[in-house]
């Protein structure tokens, strides 16, 4: 069991498991921005904060990173997109509910107006497919 040190927010991981985790992932993990999906060849795009650097976005054409400063507003301008209201699907939950989806094709984003009500989550995550990009199927 690992336990969360003094100081830290509940649910925040112990730094040793942090370090562990870490050590298990390869260093350099790449996908692609935009992802084709396996089952309908639809195009999504394929961007999670909290797994981009913002000095990580490549020109393939060039070889090259993207200057800093374009990458930066690039990616907050994508970023910002999940939130939309346009762009949500709302959730109402009941006892007893459960939600699943496909994150080849949406992006989980929990957002956190349900004050003074608890939101208990047991999440799952299953294997699945290499993330790919496919041009000729972009529709």
């Amino acid at each position: 069991m690992h336990i969360v040190g003094k100081g830290k927010s509940k649910g925040a991981l112990a730094p040793e498991l942090v370090a562990e985790i870490k050590a298990q992932i390869p260093f350099g993990v790449s996908h692609p921005l935009l992802r084709t999906h396996p089952e309908t060849g639809k195009t999504g795009l394929y961007i999670h904060g909290g797994f981009l650097r913002r000095d990580s976005l490549f020109d393939r054409r060039a070889d090259a990173p993207l200057p800093a400063t374009e990458c930066q507003q690039l990616v907050s301008l994508l970023l910002a997109q999940h939130a939309r209201p346009e762009y949500t699907c709302r959730f109402s939950w009941a006892a007893g509910s459960i939600a699943f989806w496909d994150n080849r094709a949406a992006q989980h984003y929990a957002v956190s107006d349900y004050y003074p009500h608890e939101r208990l989550l047991r999440r799952v995550t299953i294997s699945g497919d290499r993330p790919y990009y496919n041009p000729q199927q972009c529709n």
